[in-house]
């Protein structure tokens, strides 16, 4: 199985998790300040990719499982 993230830009409070945890996977969006962005997930393992959106405080980060 393939993950497939997206960020609810709506949850998301600019808390840095995720950039913290996974900063190649994660970064800023240049057109919303304070908003998290997806950069390239496929730099970190799945494991760190699940770490992160189990540390959202908001529930932004949001994972699926899809079928390769």
């Amino acid at each position: 199985m393939t993950l497939r993230l997206r960020i609810d830009k709506h949850r998301c409070i600019g808390a840095e998790t995720c950039i913290q945890l996974a900063p190649t996977a994660f970064g800023w969006d240049p057109e919303e300040l304070g908003k998290a962005v997806l950069v390239d997930p496929s730099t970190v393992e799945d494991e760190m990719l699940l770490e992160a959106e189990a540390a959202c405080p908001t529930g932004a980060i949001i994972i699926d499982e899809a079928e390769e």
